[in-house]
């Protein structure tokens, strides 16, 4: 569940509304009439309902209809042979730096597989590697590690990668689950909690500032968008 206070900075995060204009979010009754004043600064859980964004009077905000679509996020793929190299050292650092699952710190060790049942996720798709070449974002990273081991994009460092268990991995890529740094690292479930994630925090080991902090917001904006896209 979301803090009152965490919604309105999502809703900062994804609406473009006018300049000068206060805007808060209200309870919208069953027969459509405007409810009570969710506040802003109350750390209360919002409570599944409707709700509606208004001004401060309670009157209606003039917005924009943007033409944007919902973030594209395609599954992650077996590495080609021009990336064996890369997603190597990719898993390889992941799995010693983390050494067991990111998120809820459990291990499945094995005596003979030590990491069975575990997956080396990008945080960033690699999927998206124009975009992330496009917007420079190679700028984030601070792995000197040679451009043999993460490419000339540096999106295969590990400082844009977790160790996930396999299936949550899938999780991810669709968008999902995300994590919001800003939020002392909580995963944040975008529909239905069918794996028990949500409220769980990123382990210590994975938080690499400020590269990790830096990329989770960018992919937590992309994933509040999706989810926002996907109910229009």
């Amino acid at each position: 569940m979301l803090a009152q206070e965490c919604l309105y900075r999502y809703c900062r995060e994804i609406v473009n509304f006018p300049l000068n204009v206060c805007w808060r979010i209200f309870h919208l009754n069953n027969d459509g009439s405007t409810g009570d004043l969710l506040r802003q600064v109350d750390h209360d859980m919002v409570v599944p309902r409707k709700y509606i964004v208004l001004d401060e009077d309670s009157g209606s905000l003039d917005i924009n209809v943007t033409s944007d679509r919902a973030p594209r996020r395609v599954y992650s793929r077996p590495p080609s042979s021009d990336h064996i190299n890369q997603d190597s050292h990719f898993r390889n650092v992941l799995r010693e730096r983390d050494r067991k699952y990111a998120i809820s710190g459990k291990s499945l060790r094995a005596k003979n597989r030590p990491f069975l049942g575990l997956s080396s996720t990008h945080v960033y798709s690699v999927s998206r590697i124009n975009e992330w070449k496009t917007q420079n974002y190679r700028r984030w990273i601070a792995d000197t590690s040679s451009p043999r081991e993460v490419g000339n994009s540096r999106i295969f460092s590990p400082q844009n990668g977790l160790l996930l268990m396999a299936g949550i991995d899938m999780i991810w890529d669709a968008w999902r689950i995300g994590i919001d740094p800003d939020e002392g690292f909580k995963i944040i479930c975008f529909g239905e909690d069918a794996v028990m994630l949500g409220g769980c925090r990123l382990a210590e080991s994975a938080i690499t500032r400020p590269t990790l902090t830096i990329v989770l917001a960018l992919t937590f904006c992309d994933g509040i968008s999706a989810c926002v896209f996907w109910r229009l």
